[in-house]
């Protein structure tokens, strides 16, 4: 996905869903390239990432994990399957 992350062609901006609407402009700056981060003041921030075509995660990684106690990934298939499907956690 970071090539996909890199590439707004493969991932746009729209398909970049940040939880909380304060954020919502700033999904660029989720990207790996971008030059600054997405800084938020919540504990926890939930990120979606609609890769359409679907396309499996088999893993996932930070840049940086510098700011950042733990994440998870996980991932639905549309129109398949609706509940979460965990792909890893670091903690």
């Amino acid at each position: 996905m970071l090539d996909g992350m890199t590439e707004p062609f493969y991932i746009p901006s729209k398909q970049i869903i940040v939880d909380n609407d304060e954020y919502k402009d700033d999904v660029d700056q989720l990207r790996p390239n971008s030059n600054s981060p997405l800084v938020v003041s919540d504990d926890v921030v939930t990120i979606r990432v609609w890769l359409m075509p679907e396309a499996r995660v088999e893993s996932a990684s930070l840049v940086t994990a510098k700011n950042v106690k733990s994440y998870d990934v996980s991932y639905v298939r549309p129109g398949k399957d609706t509940r979460e499907i965990p792909v890893g956690e670091v903690v």
